[in-house]
């Protein structure tokens, strides 16, 4: 009897003892990873550098001008997603984010397919294809008001507002050698999921600085015209820092 009690405790010993088996370590990647087709949603929220971007609002831009906002549109299109092959896979969408309407600042792609990716392309206009292919349906609607004429196209981004006082502000940016191309790295949101989130700010304050201070007293403050000297300034500062991926869930 001692003989069985010391052997069950030994098998009882050496069953606690025993090792779990190891898990298999996860495979390594850098960026954001669909395991499967899925979805991509990207939250766009508008700043003036730290402040909640407010209609009618008085901000001071970096060259001093006090600028107060009445309408700000913008087509947001093409996302693109650069794989672990270094291709850019563009999804194809075309979104016009309005400030005036919330459920617009919540872009949505399906489709999007499996792999891992590291960066992100999206231009804050319209490819060339679309601008030269005269009035389309959906976002490029031209009962949308962001649609200049067959032979210029779409206008790419829209601001409206006043500034020092009561002087009309009213920046059409749009040609497509005007078409501000946004890029950012998403090595550092390690992120792996079928629904995946990106939620970035856009900034407005930057619009008039980085890499130039546009000065409203001595540069256009009326822009209608892809040939404005202003325009290309604009296009500079929107595709140098103005939108930042803030988090990646």
């Amino acid at each position: 009897m001692k003989n069985a009690v010391f052997i069950l405790s030994m098998l009882l010993l050496l069953g606690a003892c025993k090792e779990e088996p190891a898990k298999p370590a996860e495979e390594g990647f850098n960026g954001i990873r669909y395991t499967a087709t899925g979805s991509l949603g990207i939250n766009v929220v508008h700043k003036f550098n730290t402040a909640d971007l407010k209609q009618n609002t008085d901000y001071v831009t970096a060259a001093g001008d006090t600028i107060s906002i009445e309408q700000l549109r913008y087509y947001f299109s093409n996302v693109q997603l650069k794989n672990a092959d270094g291709i850019w896979v563009n999804l194809g969408n075309y979104n016009l984010l309005d400030i005036e309407d919330a459920a617009s600042m919540k872009v949505a792609i399906t489709n999007v397919p499996a792999g891992t990716y590291n960066k992100i392309r999206f231009y804050i206009g319209v490819d060339s294809v679309a601008n030269s292919s005269g009035a389309q349906e959906g976002a490029l609607n031209p009962a949308n008001d962001m649609f200049w004429s067959w032979n210029t196209g779409y206008i790419f981004f829209r601001l409206k507002g006043k500034f020092n006082g009561n002087n009309p502000l009213a920046l059409d940016i749009g040609g497509i050698a005007n078409l501000p191309v946004i890029e950012a790295d998403l090595a550092s949101f390690k992120q792996k999921s079928n629904a995946i989130t990106i939620n970035t700010e856009f900034n407005l304050a930057d619009v008039f600085t980085t890499p130039t201070n546009y000065n409203l007293r001595t540069m256009p403050s009326m822009i209608h015209s892809a040939s404005s000297e202003g325009a290309p300034v604009l296009r500079d500062n929107i595709q140098s820092g103005v939108f930042v991926i803030t988090s990646v869930q």
